[in-house]
């Protein structure tokens, strides 16, 4: 599969000589912007701009062709005081078969330096190995680079890519799992930033200091550089160990970080504001336990007959309600009132006019049932001929089940 490379600024490239020195063949390569065959290899480079400023990394990309699987590449360069290089890893894939070579090698090496002005880069010898053998050096020409000057109001070793903290406890504390005093927590952070090396990376270690009830040992770091087809990421992790003293809602140290966004050209300030852990000692922790024990413990007993009537008492309503959708007759629609009422706490068997008078208190003040309790007063007790219609005093009845349904929690306290 074909390898994607970076939009990287193009020279013209050629091979002028090829020497063999101490039987190692030498290759010089004089401009970059093309693949280059050279006998049973193919080699190209690419500068990631031709503009910088100082201490800022910048790419040479390299994409070497070989039909040879397993080889080692390392550079070779005796760099100023003021500039580094630095080689990462290598990427390897497999080409096409009808390519002229079998695999692809793709790495970058960057560089900064601390000079300004118009500069001749040097870019690094390339020693190419195969079985424990060096088989090849290639040599570049020097390319043009012009490095500009950082702007007065920044420090000279300010971070020059944008970067970005993420921060987590070992132990995350709840309310219902809180941190405990003195032991050791780890505070994990982690700041990420693009095309950056580790020295390039902001250090926030002076900014974690002791606060009240909090106390943080040495921290723990380490880098890593991860390689990606488009750029490099840098990651540092900082592992910081803490102990707690006290008690109580504690504040973690807030971060800021700061970098030059070199293609605005501005200063970017960024702020984390850390949470707060909740912290108890194991005693008031455990002590706080019993007590919510000892609270439930006497909810219990305090509330375990009041539940008993209140399910009892939706128990009867539930099927008192059924009684009522059956009733056909006025016998049938007293006795459904009654188991209705004993629902709702009123004392058993009452008259209808007793009846009456607590569905006005507790439920509902409606003048329309009285007449239709009358009428079936009329049809229990009055003459034969009176009508068994006992539809509309029902259909009130079952209207109003919410005001019934809290009158039998309110009869079971």
């Amino acid at each position: 599969m074909m390898a994607v490379l970076l939009p990287f600024i193009a020279y013209a490239a050629t091979v002028d000589q090829q020497d063999v020195v101490d039987s190692i063949r030498v290759i010089d390569v004089d401009k970059a912007g093309q693949l280059q065959f050279s006998g049973p290899i193919a080699i190209r480079y690419d500068l990631s701009a031709d503009s910088v400023y100082t201490q800022q990394l910048m790419a040479i990309q390299f994409q070497l062709d070989s039909n040879d699987a397993y080889i080692s590449l390392r550079i070779d360069i005796e760099p100023e005081a003021d500039e580094s290089y630095r080689l990462l890893g290598i990427r390897k894939t497999v080409l096409p078969e009808t390519s002229r070579h079998r695999y692809r090698y793709l790495f970058k090496v960057l560089y900064k330096t601390a000079q300004s002005g118009a500069l001749a880069l040097t870019i690094p010898d390339l020693i190419y190995s195969e079985g424990g053998r060096d088989n090849y050096r290639l040599r570049f020409a020097s390319q043009r680079l012009q490095v500009k000057p950082l702007p007065e109001y920044l420090p000279p070793y300010i971070t020059m890519s944008a970067v970005d903290l993420e921060s987590s406890i070992s132990t995350p504390a709840t309310w219902y799992r809180p941190l405990d005093t003195g032991r050791v927590y780890y505070w994990n952070i982690v700041i990420t930033g693009i095309g950056l090396d580790a020295q390039s990376m902001p250090d926030i270690r002076q900014q974690i200091n002791n606060k009240p009830g909090l106390r943080f040992l040495p921290p723990i770091l380490s880098a890593a550089t991860e390689v990606s087809p488009d750029d490099s990421v840098q990651k540092i992790r900082y592992s910081i160990p803490f102990i707690a003293d006290s008690s109580g809602l504690l504040q973690l140290p807030d971060i800021r970080l700061h970098y030059f966004d070199t293609g605005k050209q501005r200063l970017v300030s960024k702020h984390y504001v850390q949470e707060r852990l909740t912290v108890l000692s194991a005693t008031i922790f455990w002590l706080l336990i019993l007590v919510i024990a000892a609270i439930v413990v006497m909810l219990w007993r305090r509330l375990r007959q009041p539940v008993s009537r209140a399910c009892r008492n939706i128990y009867d309503l539930y099927h008192a309600r059924r009684q009522l959708q059956h009733a056909q007759t006025g016998q049938q629609m007293r006795a459904a009132m009654n188991r209705l009422g004993e629902s709702l706490g009123w004392p058993a068997n009452p008259t209808l006019s007793e009846w009456l008078q607590y569905w006005r208190q507790d439920i509902h003040l409606d003048g329309s049932i009285a007449d239709h309790v009358h009428a079936l007063s009329a049809q229990l007790y009055g003459p034969a001929s009176k009508s068994d219609d006992v539809g509309e005093l029902r259909a009130l009845l079952l209207s109003t089940l919410p005001k019934q349904f809290w009158r039998c929690i309110k009869a079971s306290l």
